[in-house]
C-alpha cells in the first residue's frame, strides 16, 4: 500500500512542467490538489497504524499460552508488508522485483512482462520454502525459531546473514537480541517498520516453545 501511495504522489508531480525552452509553447502547471495530498497522507498514516496494531496483536498471540506461530501467519505478514505488485519494480535494495518482493533472477526474464496474483502466490510459497529449507540446513532451527529466521531471510536473503555476527550467535546458541535489532536501517537510517518486524521475529524466536 505504501509503495502505491508514494507512486501516486510522484505521478502527480511528474505532470508539472516548471519551464519551457520554447517561448511559443504553453507551460502547463496544474495545481496540486491539497485535498488529494491530505487524503493520501491520511491513508498512509491509517495503514501504518494498522500495521502497528497487527504487529502488537501477533506479539501478544505469540506469548499467550506459549502459542506456536503458524506458517499462514508468516505468509500473511510477508503479503501485507510487501504488498502485491503485478509489474516489476526496484526494491529498496536495488533489485528488480515483482509480486510479493520476489527478486527476478537470471532465467526469469519472462516475469518482467508482469504477473498474475496466482503467479505471485506461487513465487511467494516457493521463496518461503527455499528460505525455510536453508534455515533448517544451516541453522538447525525448529518451531517458532525456524519461522522467525525464515521471515528474516525473506527480507534480507542469506548471503549477508551468513557472514554476520547474528548468524554466529544463532549457531552458538547465544542470545540474539542485540544483533537482530541492528537490522533495522534503510540507507543507513533506522526505520520504524523494520524495527517492529525485528522485534516480532525476536518475540517468536524467544517464545517458550520456540524450539519445538
Amino acid at each position: 500500500m505504501r509503495k502505491f501511495l508514494i507512486t501516486s504522489i510522484l505521478s502527480l508531480f511528474s505532470s508539472v512542467r516548471l519551464s519551457s525552452s520554447n517561448p511559443n509553447e504553453a507551460v502547463i502547471m496544474p495545481t496540486f490538489d491539497s485535498q488529494v495530498s491530505a487524503k493520501l497522507v491520511s491513508e498512509n498514516n491509517t495503514a501504518e497504524q494498522r500495521f502497528k496494531e497487527e504487529d502488537a496483536h501477533l506479539q501478544a498471540a505469540s506469548l499467550k499460552n506459549h502459542s506456536i506461530v503458524t506458517w499462514d501467519s508468516v505468509l500473511s505478514m510477508v503479503k501485507r508488508r510487501e504488498s502485491l505488485q503485478f509489474q516489476p519494480y526496484t526494491c529498496p535494495g536495488g533489485h528488480l522485483s515483482v509480486g510479493y518482493g520476489h527478486v527476478i533472477t537470471k532465467g526469469e526474464e519472462y516475469l518482467k512482462a508482469g504477473i498474475t496474483e496466482a503467479q505471485a502466490d506461487s513465487l511467494l510459497h516457493s521463496d518461503m520454502e527455499y528460505y525455510k529449507d536453508w534455515v533448517k540446513k544451516n541453522l538447525k532451527l525448529k518451531g517458532n525459531q525456524l519461522k522467525a529466521m525464515t521471515h528474516f531471510c525473506y527480507a534480507f536473503g542469506t548471503a549477508k546473514l551468513q557472514k554476520s555476527t547474528l548468524y554466529k550467535k544463532i549457531k552458538s546458541g547465544e542470545p540474539i537480541e542485540e544483533e537482530i535489532l541492528k537490522w533495522v536501517n534503510i540507507k543507513g537510517k533506522p526505520n520504524s517498520s523494520l524495527l517492529r518486524q525485528r522485534k516480532l521475529e525476536l518475540t517468536w524466536y524467544n517464545s517458550a516453545n520456540g524450539k519445538y
